[in-house]
This record gives C-alpha cells, structure tokens and sequence, in this order.
C-alpha cells in the first residue's frame, strides 16, 4: 500500500493549527480578549477583507478621479484657445464630459461670459445661476458668478431681482463696493437719486486713512458731484 499522504490526514494535531487567537497568544495580551478573537474570528476576518477591499476600491478610484482632473483641465485649456461658435462648442462638451470637476465648473462660468458679449443676457444669467447652485457660498467663484448674475439681470432691466443680487453680493466679505455700487446705480437708472446719492454718501464715509486718495473713493465722489449737478 502506498504511504499515506499529507494532504490526506483526517486529523490535525492541535498544536499544529494556526489561527489568528493562536497568534495573539504569543503576544502575551489579556485572556478575554484572545477569548473574544477566538469566539469572533470569522467575522473578524470578514471585516478586515472588506477594509481592505475598501481601501484598494477609494485608492483606485482617487487615481481615476485624479487622471480626470487632469484631462478635464486639459480639454479647458485647449477649449479657449478655439474662438466664437467652436470655442462654445468646445466648452459645452468639457461641461459634458466632466461633470463635476473645476474645469466643467470653469467652463460654465466662461460660457455665461460669452452669452453676456453676445447680448444673450437671459441664458447668460441662467447659466451664472446653475454654476452658482453647484458650489458653496465659501467658494471664490460664488460672488464672481453672484455679480454675473446681477449684471445679467440689469442688463434685462430687471432691476428688482438685479437689487437683490447685489444686496447678496454687499454682504460677502471683499465684494462690499461691487454690491453697494449695483443698489446705487439701479436706483439712479430708476431716477431714485436722492436714494442713490445717500447709498453713495454712506460708503464714502467707510473711506479713512489711506484709502482717503484711493481710486475707488474718487471714483464715488465723481458719482456724487453728478447726481448732485443733476438735481
């Protein structure tokens, strides 16, 4: 009869299994808890290969997500050196195909910019307002496409809603001018000058210090001479 071979042993002697509790005794750790491996090891296993599953899932997909900012960046670049309708063209498809990364983000914002060149003020405002629902108000691209908005409105003589752009654009840190002028101007458009000029006056009084003889506080007080010789 041939020897009996390894592989076909019915028993293994005890001191020959290896497992993970068997390796947790040789690390001198408390009982209970060598109890708690031995008692759960299945399922200890089961986790530990779904972490690591997990893992190797999110590197992969890190490595993708950065392969697209790559191209996405690339097909934006390319994109704006093309001029009028393929240059639109151009962008519209790197909106497409790259939903969600800061080229498509970008590429939305440059098209807005060339609907208001071409007077469509109506599509330009509404694609201002999709760039804007699609980041954070913490985002610098919020109050840019917020003054997009605003003048895409006043443009379209829609001041009430031009108003309200700009009041949102006032209370953002850094874009206080921008907003503050907007409310002013609309309301001298709308021949409310006294309003106007109080807005301005208003401003003008935040001036101090070196910004006593900056650009922008001539830039308020020739406003101001004006509506006052026009009153």
């Amino acid at each position: 009869m041939a020897g009996e071979s390894p592989f076909e042993k019915e028993f293994v002697e005890e001191s020959a299994k290896t497992d993970l509790a068997s390796v947790l005794d040789q690390l001198n750790l408390p009982p209970a808890f060598i109890e708690y491996v031995r008692v759960h090891q299945k399922t200890i296993k089961i986790v530990a290969i779904i972490i690591v599953i997990a893992v190797i899932t999110w590197s992969l997909y890190d490595s993708y997500r950065t392969k697209r900012v790559e191209k996405s960046g690339s097909a934006l670049y390319t994109g704006m050196l093309n001029i009028g309708e393929e240059q639109k063209l151009a962008l519209d498809k790197v909106v497409a195909d790259y939903k969600g990364t800061p080229a498509s983000t970008w590429a939305q914002v440059e098209l807005g910019h060339a609907a208001m060149k071409d007077e469509q003020f109506s599509e330009a405002a509404q694609k201002y307002m999709d760039v804007r629902d699609s980041v954070k108000i913490t985002n610098p691209i919020f109050p840019l496409v917020t003054y997009g908005v605003a003048r895409a409105l006043e443009a379209q003589q829609k001041y009430a809603d031009a108003s309200v752009e700009y009041e949102r654009l006032k209370n953002i840190e850094g874009f206080k001018q921008m907003g503050t002028l907007g409310i002013a101007r609309i309301l001298e458009i709308q021949g409310q000058k006294e309003e106007a000029l109080k807005i301005y006056e208003e401003y003008l009084s935040l001036f101090d210090g070196e910004q006593q003889n900056s650009a922008d506080k001539i830039l308020i007080e020739e406003k101001i001479a004006r509506i006052r010789s026009s009153m």
